[in-house]
């Protein structure tokens, strides 16, 4: 059995300016994602192997969901309200997220998404 684990993604929105993130409400998906493990992940990422995480999602349904740069809150990020992000008025999306897209590949029948953690 696939163990699905809770993800909130807040999307970029200014695409032009990546210096400057501004993102928007953060979003519920339940997807499984994986630490990376194995002699090529520690050949392709270094030292930062232990912050990166991978996943392999169904094409047909999250097709230009993830995009390089978009913030998420991984392995059950605490947050100050509950169970999820706060959303309110003058609140700034993607505050305290624990972790960045890194890389989305699109392929034919599956898309591989890689975050890394952060802070």
């Amino acid at each position: 059995m696939i163990c699905y684990k809770l993800l909130y993604l807040c999307h970029r929105t200014n695409a032009q300016n990546v210096d400057i993130g501004i993102y928007g409400d953060p979003q519920e998906y339940w997807i499984n994602y994986q630490p990376v493990s194995g002699y090529t992940s520690v050949m392709q990422y270094g030292e930062k192997v232990n912050k990166i995480y991978r996943a392999i999602l169904n094409f047909d349904i999250f097709v230009s969901v993830f995009k390089e740069g978009d913030l998420a809150y991984l392995c059950g990020k605490d947050f100050e309200d509950g169970d999820a992000p706060l959303i309110t008025t003058g609140y700034v999306n993607g505050r305290d997220a624990n972790a960045k897209v890194i890389s989305v590949r699109n392929q034919n029948k599956a898309i591989e998404v890689t975050f890394e953690k952060i802070k």
